[in-house]
């Protein structure tokens, strides 16, 4: 089997595995709390500063259970991301494998690749992203920073998987990575300007976003918009919210 091949498989076993995932846990809307699935399948999560800022995180499990550690200094969306990481292992790599410690260097072992795609599809389903897409681009206010804060990723993980589900080219996706390139956050102005595009859009995280966000609830550790209410764990620090 080429290695091309063997790719083009994985990344379809990953989609599939999460959209199973996402499907189980009746999520339907971004952004995907991986918080309350990790509490939901029964796996503790720990926020630990850990010394070496290279360590993303670490799943451990033995005979007293199986628990997640993810590095409190790094930013909000990258430990949603490691959590999402390492629930790939959870549910996947473990009992083959043993326990899970993950760093920075995932390229050299294609497990490592498989979990970040598995966090790349879990996170950014396809069937959502177009949802979002198209209702971004139909009221004019589609922008990358815009999608990234949809789902709570970061701005390279959104330009990444634009360019996997083919929304943009090679040239638009090296382009958008570099400096120059970059586009900012201009929600504020981009709404002023709009206002009368802003009051189409349909799904509360986008309002919450462009439009208004009273009548949302917040997380009392983080102060972030509670989308729903229905959880106890909050989608981007991962605290009891209520």
């Amino acid at each position: 089997m080429s290695r091309r091949l063997s790719i083009v498989q994985t990344n379809a076993q990953m989609c599939a595995s999460a959209n199973n995932l996402l499907e189980a846990h009746n999520i339907t809307e971004p952004p995907i709390n991986i918080y309350q699935m990790l509490y939901d399948e029964g796996v503790p999560v720990d926020f630990v500063p850990f010394k070496s800022n290279k360590v993303e995180g670490i799943y451990l499990k033995n005979v007293t259970g199986v628990g997640i550690a993810i590095n409190a200094n790094h930013h909000p969306v990258k430990k949603r991301f490691t959590g999402a990481h390492e629930l790939k292992h959870h549910r996947h790599d473990v009992p083959r494998h043993g326990n899970m410690l993950c760093s920075t260097d995932f390229d050299r072992q294609i497990i490592e690749q498989r979990a970040n795609r598995f966090a790349a599809e879990l996170l950014m389903p396809i069937h959502l992203m177009q949802r979002v897409w198209e209702e971004l681009n139909d009221t004019g206010l589609l922008s990358i920073t815009t999608l990234g804060r949809a789902f709570h990723v970061s701005y390279d993980t959104t330009v990444y998987r634009l360019h996997t589900l083919d929304y943009i080219s090679d040239g638009e996706r090296d382009k958008l990575k570099t400096p120059t390139g970059r586009q900012e956050d201009k929600h504020t102005a981009m709404v002023h300007r709009n206002s009368r595009n802003a009051a189409r859009l349909r799904l509360p995280v986008l309002i919450a976003l462009l439009g208004s966000s009273d009548g949302f609830s917040h997380c009392s550790q983080c102060s972030e918009i509670v989308f729903d209410t229905t959880v106890n764990v909050c989608h981007s620090c991962g605290k009891l919210w209520k």
